[in-house]
């Protein structure tokens, strides 16, 4: 949410500001500078868990890892899964013009900046303080079930546990 309304508010241009729209929504996508922010997916699923806890009652958070794939067919997650298949890969026509490591998003969001022109500090209004490390929340079965749902992510983008 922070991302998209820091665009909104400081992006210029005649194309800023359709960062919403599916790919197969903007026909001419590839003249438009595209990026996306890619995630450990370990940290990722963490991190989902913990916005699924402050909106419902959630299950265990090993539970919460079994049902992972049926949240995803019922479209009840903001997490459309692996990265791979939203943003391509390297063997493939990439549907992004940059990737960005959220591992390192300081950085990359002054890279981000330099690129859009955008003088305007970045705000962090999602930090979670008080969460403890991911590795912290997983088991050997969540940690493997998470590493079989993004094997493609971990292969591509040289994640680890």
């Amino acid at each position: 949410k922070s991302m998209r309304h820091w665009l909104k508010n400081h992006a210029n241009g005649e194309k800023a500001g359709r960062f919403d729209l599916p790919v197969s929504e903007v026909p001419d996508f590839k003249d438009y500078f595209t990026f996306s922010v890619i995630r450990n997916p370990w940290d990722r699923v963490v991190s989902e868990y913990h916005f699924a806890c402050s909106r419902r009652t959630t299950p265990p958070f090993r539970e919460f890892v079994r049902r992972l794939e049926d949240r995803w067919m019922c479209g009840m997650t903001l997490n459309p899964g692996p990265a791979v298949k939203v943003v391509g890969t390297r063997w493939s026509d990439a549907y992004v013009s940059r990737l960005f490591r959220y591992e390192d998003l300081k950085g990359e969001i002054e890279s981000l900046s330099k690129v859009l022109m955008i003088d305007a500090p970045f705000p962090h209004k999602n930090a979670a303080a008080s969460r403890m490390p991911y590795r912290d929340y997983y088991d050997d079965v969540a940690r493997r079930r998470v590493a079989r749902i993004y094997e493609d992510d971990i292969k591509e983008f040289g994640y680890e546990f």
